[in-house]
């Protein structure tokens, strides 16, 4: 499965019709996650040829705040995954979507679709991470767990997850070591080593759930 993660910046309503190209561009693709679309229920979000789609709208605005279009997520799903395709769960303030995607795994695949604000946002807000846990836990007991997302954090080089081997040593048992690291797990390759936004909560939620980060993480 190929899965693509874009943030438009609101180009939903006003860009895309006019982007033939990307008809072309996202037919090597299985799954296309588009964040920030800006758009309303009431926005008619441009389906590609090919594609389903499913979408969560963000809340209007809080008053006194200029940017009224904001936050939004867009997902198209191509024809030959959406028959097993079905939205298991969705956030009542548009922060996520949980797309369940059976029949092609051995045990269904739970995919999270995020996008957090940045924090100093209107829209920020802390408990997101502790509701995605709690889900996670939920969805891990059904089946499997993807991550699409836009957490609007930059993590460096940070584990994701919990390193003992240094205490293995201190308490004399090296030999522990391996009962303490994940299986296969590499250093990760990130070439951003700036850590800024939700960095800490983003990578406690992995530690806390046992998930790792794909790009640099694993073999």
């Amino acid at each position: 499965m190929c899965v693509c993660l874009w943030n438009i910046h609101g180009a939903a309503i006003t860009k895309l019709e006019t982007h033939e190209h990307l008809f072309d561009l996202f037919q090597p693709i299985d799954v296309v996650v588009s964040t920030e679309t800006h758009h309303f229920l009431s926005d008619t979000f441009p389906v590609l040829l090919g594609f389903y789609y499913f979408d969560v709208a963000r809340p209007v605005t809080p008053q006194g705040v200029v940017r009224k279009h904001n936050g939004g997520i867009a997902v198209l799903v191509k024809e030959t995954w959406a028959n097993s395709t079905t939205v298991w769960k969705t956030a009542r303030d548009g922060t996520r979507i949980w797309l369940r995607l059976g029949n092609a795994f051995q045990r269904p695949l739970f995919m999270c679709i995020v996008y957090a604000a940045p924090q100093g946002s209107p829209y920020a807000n802390s408990s997101l991470f502790e509701h995605i846990c709690q889900e996670v836990g939920e969805a891990m007991s059904l089946g499997g767990v993807l991550f699409v997302r836009d957490f609007n954090a930059r993590t460096g080089t940070n584990t994701d997850f919990i390193d003992c081997s240094q205490l293995a040593y201190v308490l004399l048992v090296p030999h522990a070591i391996e009962d303490t690291l994940p299986n296969n797990m590499l250093e990760r390759q990130n070439r951003d080593t700036v850590t800024v936004g939700w960095h800490c909560e983003f990578l406690d939620l992995y530690r806390t759930t046992g998930l790792f980060i794909l790009n640099g993480g694993k073999p």
